[in-house]
């Protein structure tokens, strides 16, 4: 089993985030993920 990164993933961790309200979220190591995911990222920290 492998785990990636993608689009439905990071709008899952990202609205918790929200929901919670956490001061920002991380990820453990950059290059793994989809291209798409960046555009989801930039828009819950504008």
């Amino acid at each position: 089993m492998i785990w990636l990164e993608d689009k439905t993933s990071v709008t899952s961790r990202l609205e918790l985030m929200n929901k919670y309200e956490l001061g920002g979220a991380a990820y453990w190591a950059l290059g793994q993920e989809t291209d798409n995911i960046w555009k989801v990222i930039s828009k819950y920290f504008e």
